[in-house]
């Protein structure tokens, strides 16, 4: 059994357990977040970033406007991956304080069967 036929029994029980669409929803979903999440955010951050420390510069403003945007389209990102159903049982790693709050907080969990 080679790895060829391994990866094509994957996607064949994928397909057979109709889980496929549900990876393609959430793939989609993920690359909408993020492309919306990471220009709106860099947008609004220059603009803000511009105006209220004219000091910084352009280059500045731009750099400081894509780290503000890329933390948070990977906040954005992990919240919708955190709460697929697909994702259960998936590896994330996280900063260990960002694992230690998510423990404080108290959740509901509904689940349809």
């Amino acid at each position: 059994m080679g790895p060829w036929s391994i990866i094509g029994d994957f996607f064949v029980g994928l397909i057979r357990t109709r889980q496929v669409q549900g990876w393609y929803r959430l793939a989609a979903s993920v690359l909408i977040t993020a492309f919306v999440s990471f220009w709106g955010t860099w947008g609004a951050s220059i603009w803000t970033i511009h105006q209220t420390l004219p000091e910084v510069g352009w280059t500045g403003t731009l750099v400081l406007g894509f780290a503000n945007a890329s933390l948070s389209m990977a906040v954005m990102v992990y919240a919708l991956i955190r709460r697929s159903p697909l994702a259960k049982g998936l590896s994330i790693l996280v900063p260990k304080r960002i694992a230690q709050e998510e423990l404080k907080q108290e959740f509901t969990h509904v689940e349809k069967r």
